[in-house]
């Protein structure tokens, strides 16, 4: 390596390409092992080959009142247009690659930000036009900035470095903008003075507040890095709660709390209160409408014996059906039609149990008389059967004085067969009724006060719920309860990481403002809806919401 550093120090052509090659395949081919600060003035060297260009454009500035940061592509062309500048140009890029490779590793970044000169030849590289000629060179000038923007403890707000970092901001290319970013929020960790971050335009953080919507992971985090750190500055957030973005600032920040959260679905018992009251499980399957039947028998087996488990057990995990009464209430049902729909056997019939209800289990329990209890762990009877398609049977809660006010809790497989029985069975003949409605619980009429026939039926069709709005049902036990939550990223400890935690962070460096609660107040509901169902983010999200509200 000390062969490389004094023939890029010759001044020889054939030297420097020698050494040139060398360099960048090291750096490519074994960079955790080329260590800068082992090699006297290599890295000066390299800066300074870097820096070489921005010498020769500004010869040709010379000769026009301009910067070499002003200069435009036809100048640019210009120069870089003889062979010799072409050369020279090739090794700048040679000498940038392996800056860029070298500050990769930790420790070449830290030695590089400890040059006097680094940051300054790093500013006028940052500065130069963007040209196509220049796109390389100042990738990789980007590279080297944001890894040792880390390790620059002072830094003044008036020093280029930074303005030439504040003004990429306003950049219209992606890998500018992110690595700028990247790069003020690693200087601002350092910043104890509290001096830089104070100078931002409001239409450059209007313009980051908009790029918050982008479905752009990299660019957002990059965002959300920087607010992190200008937040931290209490004067910088009045400021921005001032700006016309503030609400749409807010606003993404709490979309981005669920940042690619992921669904979980728990089912969890529903707990009952002391001394409440639990139906009893019913004896043996309920009874099924004539019409349910013969859809039933529709079916060729086994999907009839599937379809009738569905329509009259399901899964409850305390509870246990035997074995045999399962066979017997399936035979019971369907003998007086085995002529023409032949039976399964009891053991496909049992059989066909774990098809229907992955939870239950058959198993074998000793009985207090000494025999074996065959049953199946895990199911229940229904109180009421369902349809065919798993939803609710409509209930025909009409009361009448023959039955001692009571319901007939008719069983309807839909709306229009309900109304067609309160019509025929329960309604009055007449045109005008005394009591025209005696659906249990309804206090449309009162007593004695008369109604149409036609205004009777219109008002019936408020009790009856559109086929549409028919409840589907689950084949567990109604006692148990779905619980949906969220959680967002979590690395291998469990802690949270990503976009959410950021966005989080920014959100209590903003509660840290009394002129902020106003804006808090607008996202309240929100984050008391995301701090239940983010397990991941709860306790942040609580401590936020105890420091605002």
């Amino acid at each position: 390596m000390m062969r490389i550093a004094l023939a890029l120090k010759s001044g020889l052509s054939a030297e420097i390409d020698w050494a040139m090659r060398h360099l960048v395949r090291f750096s490519f081919e074994a960079g955790d092992g080329l260590r800068l600060e082992q090699i006297p003035d290599l890295s000066e060297t390299l800066l300074s080959k870097v820096d070489s260009l921005w010498i020769m454009l500004h010869a040709l500035s010379l000769d026009h009142p301009k910067s070499p940061a002003d200069l435009d592509d036809a100048e640019i062309e210009t120069v870089l247009s003889t062979p010799a500048a072409q050369t020279q140009m090739d090794k700048v890029l040679e000498a940038t690659l392996v800056l860029r490779n070298c500050a990769l590793q930790r420790d070449n970044a830290r030695y590089l930000a400890s040059i006097p000169q680094a940051k300054g030849v790093l500013a006028r590289a940052m500065a130069l036009p963007q040209h196509r000629e220049l796109v390389e060179l100042k990738q990789n000038i980007m590279d080297v900035t944001e890894a040792i923007s880390l390790y620059i403890t002072r830094q003044s707000p008036l020093d280029t470095f930074y303005i030439h970092l504040a003004d990429l901001l306003d950049n219209e290319d992606r890998v500018f903008l992110i690595t700028a970013l990247r790069s003020l929020s690693r200087l601002a960790i350092h910043d104890d003075d509290h001096l830089l971050l104070q100078n931002i335009k409001q239409s450059t953080l209007n313009r980051l507040i908009l790029l918050l919507t982008l479905q752009d992971e990299d660019l957002v985090s990059a965002c959300l890095d920087f607010f992190y750190q200008y937040t931290s500055y209490l004067n910088n957030v009045g400021s921005l709660l001032d700006s016309p973005g503030c609400t749409a600032f807010f606003q993404s920040l709490v979309r981005l709390l669920l940042h690619n959260a992921q669904n979980f679905q728990e089912r969890r018992p529903l707990q009952q209160r002391p001394g409440q009251n639990t139906k009893s499980v019913p004896s043996g399957p309920p009874d099924l409408p004539p019409d349910l039947i013969t859809e039933l028998l529709n079916f060729p087996e086994p999907e009839r014996s599937f379809r009738w488990m569905r329509v009259c057990y399901k899964e409850s995990l305390d509870d246990f059906v035997t074995q045999v009464s399962l066979w017997q209430s399936y035979q019971l049902r369907f003998q007086p039609y085995a002529q023409s729909h032949p039976l399964l056997k009891p053991a496909d019939v049992i059989k066909n149990v774990s098809v229907v209800f992955s939870a239950v289990v058959a198993l074998v329990e000793p009985s207090p008389d000494g025999q074996q209890k065959f049953i199946l762990k895990g199911l229940r009877p229904r109180d009421s059967p369902l349809t065919v398609n798993g939803n609710k049977f409509l209930h025909c809660s009409w009361t009448s004085q023959q039955t001692n006010w009571a319901p007939c809790n008719g069983l309807f497989m839909d709306s229009k067969d309900l109304l067609r029985h309160i019509m025929d069975r329960h309604i009055e003949s007449t045109l005008v009724s005394t009591r025209p409605c005696q659906w249990a619980g309804c206090e449309r009429f009162k007593d004695g006060e008369e109604a149409t026939r036609s205004v009777t039926i219109t008002h019936l069709k408020t009790h009856i719920p559109h086929d549409s709005d028919a409840p589907s049902v689950s084949n567990k036990d109604s006692t148990d309860v779905v619980v949906h939550s969220y959680r967002t990223a979590v690395d291998e400890r469990g802690q949270p990481v990503g976009l959410a935690l950021t966005a989080s962070l920014v959100l209590r460096n903003l509660s840290k403002s009394r002129s902020s609660i106003d804006a808090f107040k607008l996202i309240e509901r929100d984050l008391l809806r995301i701090a239940a169902i983010n397990e991941s983010l709860n306790v942040y999200v609580t401590e936020l919401l105890a420091t605002t509200l």
